[in-house]
């Protein structure tokens, strides 16, 4: 059997381990007890957390042919820029574009949803592997973007 101090040892790089240490845990039994709250704590972040980073990247790439793209962290998802004009949302690994007359007219199929609870629809873009296709989508959504309005001064 292994002792619980070895275990922390052979743990001991991995940062979530350093409560084990905490000198509040008097019996083995209440280390389970936290443990697995801690544990359940980190399932739920996984399923709150919006969107994976390389989801995000790869993305970013497969619009790259509409000009400059960029990501930027919003409220825990991300909004995505061309050229400095917002055009669309990516939430909880999901791609959405603002809804324009001319992306009506390049979508192979319309599906209309709300990027998050409260939103207004976007296009739900499912096919995000045609790099061509969802370039030109892009390049024609952000000519029909109005530019961006200057910042008043008070």
């Amino acid at each position: 059997t292994i002792s619980v101090s070895a275990f922390l040892l052979n743990r001991s790089s991995d940062l979530s381990f350093y409560f084990l240490l905490h000198p509040v845990w008097k019996t083995l039994s209440q280390l389970c007890a936290y443990w697995r709250f801690f544990l359940s704590l980190q399932a739920i972040k996984q399923t709150i957390m919006a969107s994976n980073a390389d989801f995000v990247q790869y993305i970013a790439d497969q619009c790259a042919g509409a000009g400059e793209i960029v990501t930027r962290k919003m409220f825990g998802d991300y909004g995505i820029y061309c050229n400095g004009k917002i055009f669309g949302l990516i939430c909880d690994d999901c791609f959405y574009l603002k809804p324009t007359e001319a992306g009506r007219k390049l979508l192979k199929t319309i599906d209309l949803r709300p990027p998050y609870q409260g939103a207004k629809d976007y296009f739900y873009i499912a096919d995000v592997d045609d790099h061509d296709y969802l370039s030109n989508l892009v390049r024609e959504t952000c000519r029909e973007l109005p530019d961006k309005r200057p910042k008043s001064r008070k």
